[in-house]
């Protein structure tokens, strides 16, 4: 088997969890979602980061 360069996907999503429009204080779900989607390839040592806008 001859490994590949890893092809990376990933999504982002927020929920509030109380259900109801946000607002001010309520609590949310943040999701960072990964996948590799090449199949016979490797993924090491991967990092994830994501920045939040000032005043957040």
């Amino acid at each position: 088997m001859i490994l590949q360069d890893q092809i990376i996907e990933s999504d982002k999503t927020v929920k509030n969890l109380q259900n109801t429009n946000t607002e001010i204080g309520d609590e949310l779900a943040y999701t960072i979602r990964t996948r590799n989607t090449l199949l016979a390839s490797l993924v090491k040592n991967l990092a994830i980061a994501d920045t939040f806008p000032e005043g957040l």
